[in-house]
């Protein structure tokens, strides 16, 4: 139903779809997580355009990167993800809880 694979990944997409009902319900402007975030890279994937689509698993691929040497790849990408993360949460946390 979903469009990913894993009992993780259709846990993090379904919260995702109550996340955005909510915002719905309270008038609440939908905020979408970074493509950086474990959260916005499935998004990013369930909303590709391209065909035929294929489920996935979620896997570094699907992040967005920047372009950095090789050797500082995954640093690099922690720490953004970290940080866009803490955004993402911080304001989802003030829909959620009032």
């Amino acid at each position: 139903i979903t469009g990913v694979e894993g009992y993780v990944e259709s846990i993090a997409t379904g919260w995702l779809a109550a996340f955005f009902l909510l915002c719905n319900i309270k008038n609440e402007d939908i905020i979408f997580p970074s493509g950086r975030t474990a959260l916005g890279a499935l998004l990013s994937h369930l909303k590709s355009p391209l065909k035929p689509y294929q489920p996935s698993g979620l896997h570094l691929g699907l992040f967005i990167k920047d372009k950095v040497p090789k050797k500082d790849r995954e640093k690099d990408l922690l720490e953004k993800e970290q940080k866009d993360f803490e955004i993402f949460y911080n304001r989802a946390k003030e829909i959620i809880f009032f």
